[in-house]
């Protein structure tokens, strides 16, 4: 079985006005006094639910917040602790996001020597106008500094992520950005519509009309430019908001989307085992007061029932490329589609946001951009 293991680390140098992310305010007394609960985490989680670590960790990811900001001793203290708890695969993918300021002089050799062997660069944009708006603190010049840095160090498995739809965004300016990514040859690039969630700064500001997002025609049509555009650059599309080089695929984020399992440890973190799924308290001080008293900080659990089920094998299969498998439906949910919403798969085919390859149904890449609409549609 793989499994993964996700480390949410939320301390930022800055909180960007979009991320709806449990994030801190960074401070090394905050970052000293979190990184011992990891380990108080694990422990008590290796007594209560011991069968976790009998599976072996295929995939490390240290995700936030922003875990760049970590020293190479405090990120060498946090693998050995999982492999003091895990039986590692010896070719575990292990990836760090980062942003682009924190991959100056050595750091980046120190994480490749260290054993992270993917960078995943939160570089969103390289045109300055948009990074100002996205409350970004590096510039596209950082982020190019930043690339060849991390270049030098000998690492190659890189993902470099990227915003659509930013206020005063054009199309030329994002296939700009596009072009100058393409030319970095990172072995991955990630596409995401900027989405106005609740508890964000871009929130407050829409609502009182001082945030004036582009037009959806127009993000449409920024989303199937990127599709187009790094198809043709050699980036073979495999998620809606994902683009690769043949086999640097991010085995991490395909373990979620397969419906794999994973723990997650930290201050918010999500977990999926077996039929099973919790997530971790949103609050750092809760998260380690429950600890302190050797409770786990969970704040929800849940058992998957059926439907459940069935809605996110639907969910997580048509947010992939290669689509889901109508027979394994049948076999596995006793439950078939296309007699079930035949009409519907109908109109979604003549509007092309649908095809059925192979026994496979498949999303178009118009079909992707309007995906949370189709696959709600498709719920039993």
């Amino acid at each position: 079985m793989s499994f993964g293991l996700y480390i949410h680390f939320p301390c930022c140098s800055k909180i960007c006005p979009y991320c709806d992310f449990y994030v801190l305010r960074e401070s090394e007394a905050k970052r000293a006094a979190l990184l011992p609960y990891y380990e108080k985490e694990l422990k008590l989680l290796s007594e209560k639910r011991p069968e976790l670590f009998s599976q072996k960790l295929e995939t490390i990811y240290f995700g936030g917040g922003t875990p760049s900001l970590l020293g190479p001793e405090q990120l060498a203290g946090l693998l050995e602790l999982t492999k003091s708890h895990f039986d590692v695969s010896a070719d575990a993918e292990t990836s760090l996001e980062a942003n682009p300021n924190d991959l100056l002089g050595d750091k980046p050799n120190a994480f490749h020597q260290l054993g992270i062997n993917r960078l995943s660069i939160g570089v969103q944009s390289l045109n300055d106008a948009e990074l100002k708006t996205l409350g970004r603190e590096h510039s596209a010049k950082q982020a190019e500094n930043a690339i060849r840095n991390i270049k030098k160090s000998g690492l190659q498995n890189l993902n470099i992520d990227l915003i659509f739809g930013v206020p005063g965004q054009t199309v030329a300016s994002w296939r700009q950005t596009l072009e100058q990514a393409i030319k970095w040859q990172p072995a991955h690039i990630s596409t995401y519509s900027l989405t106005i969630e609740e508890r964000t700064t871009f929130y407050k500001l829409q609502q009182t009309g001082k945030l004036q997002l582009p037009l959806d025609e127009l993000c449409q049509e920024m989303y199937l430019t990127g599709v187009e555009f790094l198809e043709q650059g050699d980036y073979k599309q495999y998620e809606i908001s994902n683009f690769s080089r043949p086999g640097s695929e991010s085995r991490h984020n395909r373990n979620y989307w397969q419906r794999k399992s994973y723990l997650g440890l930290g201050p918010s973190a999500h977990s999926f085992f077996k039929n099973q799924r919790w997530a971790n308290v949103r609050s750092l001080p809760i998260y380690q007061r429950k600890l302190d008293v050797g409770e786990l900080p969970l704040d929800l659990k849940e058992t998957i029932d059926t439907k459940k089920a069935l809605e996110e094998a639907l969910l997580l299969g048509l947010r992939q490329k290669e689509g889901i498998c109508l027979e394994n439906l049948k076999k596995e949910f006793e439950y078939d589609l296309e007699k079930e919403k035949r009409e519907l798969l109908d109109e979604l085919t003549a509007q092309n946001f649908t095809l059925k390859e192979n026994g496979r149904l498949r999303l178009t890449p118009l079909g992707f951009y309007v995906s949370d609409r189709i696959i709600a549609e498709l719920f039993p």
